[in-house]
């Protein structure tokens, strides 16, 4: 991301300024001060424990079905984990007969 004022170089300043602009108070003065302890929500990483959802994801790990399910919770700041969400290991040993595999689903 550029500067606010030149655009060349990188923020790294507050007010969006970079390092020869910000301490120019002439160009410092033109621009207002981030309010402090406010982030920015649509800009903030949610890296925290959410609320676990309220349903189980019933798709397998790595389908799109999963992905869109994954992305749902994160837009809702949600747990991206349930603990009944269905895994690999969840599903049925197959059973091999006449060189084919079958699995037995149970209800």
């Amino acid at each position: 991301m550029g500067c606010r004022h030149c655009g060349r170089d990188p923020v790294s300043r507050p007010r969006g300024l970079c390092r020869s602009c910000y301490y120019v108070l002439s160009i410092r003065d033109q621009y207002e001060p981030a309010p402090a302890n406010v982030p920015d929500q649509a800009n903030v990483d949610f890296c925290g424990c959410g609320q676990v959802p309220t349903e189980p994801c019933l798709s397998l790990p790595g389908t799109t079905a999963k992905i869109l399910c994954l992305a749902e919770r994160a837009a809702a700041r949600q747990s991206l984990w349930h603990p009944r969400d269905l895994r690999l290991w969840h599903l049925p040993e197959p059973r091999w007969s006449q060189g084919t595999a079958e699995v037995e689903v149970e209800d």
